[in-house]
């Protein structure tokens, strides 16, 4: 059955089941044993490891099968013989994604961010990641817009993230690394609101006011600057410009000014 197509900035997205096998082969009697060898990675059961090993010696250029003990590895908990594995990967099968993206996993992870542009591209496009490709399968696509929206969410660039949240939406709603991507970005986003109202708390003018008792006082109070008088003369239809002059008052005694007024109100 012919997958799905796409299209996306200059490059194509299939769903076709058997494309990755042109790009890294799998012999047919191996890949008979994929599922079941995906499924005990993800159980990550420790007595799957020998079997794993046994198959890569025996295939040792079918990069899928350290990809999946790599995964084995970080689901039985021992995340450094998976990060061992992903290295690996890297020097033996520089050109397969899924090995750069296990790497980017683990820099996340290990808050090495600067090192990620190194290996996703200083872009995070992935067309220009690889330029002499021009179709990539969905699974590729998803786990690099996941990752590259990660990247953007760590280091505070909500911008970027959002616009590739927006992409990986409408060709991937269902899939999960778009739901882990979107995690990712609420929580940077989360993060970046919280920021702002600190930064916002810390700014804020924070002014104790006098208890005054209501009264029937009818003099001014003493100001140091004469120009708050301007004040009493006026309501909601106060110039302008008197009151840019009044604001530019130097801070602390301006402040001790108005406080005056409004006790001056209250009396």
């Amino acid at each position: 059955m012919k997958g799905k197509q796409y299209s996306v900035s200059g490059y194509n997205i299939t769903s076709e089941h058997k494309f990755m096998n042109t790009l890294f082969p799998i012999p047919p009697e191996l890949e008979r044993e994929l599922e079941d060898l995906y499924n005990a990675a993800v159980k990550g059961k420790q007595s799957s490891i020998k079997r794993f090993i046994k198959l890569i010696q025996r295939y040792p250029k079918v990069p899928v099968l350290k990809n999946y003990l790599s995964a084995l590895y970080m689901n039985t908990g021992n995340e450094e013989k998976a990060q061992e594995v992903n290295h690996w990967i890297i020097s033996e099968h520089p050109d397969y994604l899924f090995g750069k993206l296990n790497l980017v996993g683990e820099y996340l992870m290990n808050e090495e961010y600067e090192k990620i542009p190194d290996v996703l591209g200083e872009y995070m496009e992935l067309k220009m990641l690889y330029p002499e490709r021009d179709t990539f399968h969905i699974n590729e696509f998803t786990g690099f817009m996941k990752f590259s929206i990660m990247y953007y969410a760590a280091v505070g660039d909500l911008e970027q993230a959002e616009k590739r949240i927006d992409i990986l939406e409408e060709i991937a709603p269902d899939s999960p690394d778009f739901k882990s991507a979107l995690r990712a970005y609420y929580s940077a986003n989360m993060s970046a609101s919280l920021k702002r109202a600190e930064e916002a708390e810390e700014k804020r003018i924070n002014v104790k006011i006098p208890k005054t008792k209501s009264g029937n006082k009818t003099e001014m109070p003493e100001f140091t600057h004469p120009e708050i008088k301007e004040l009493y003369k006026y309501g909601i239809d106060i110039d302008k410009t008197i009151i840019e002059k009044i604001i530019a008052l130097p801070r602390q005694t301006l402040i001790s000014d108005l406080i005056k007024v409004l006790s001056d109100s209250i009396e």
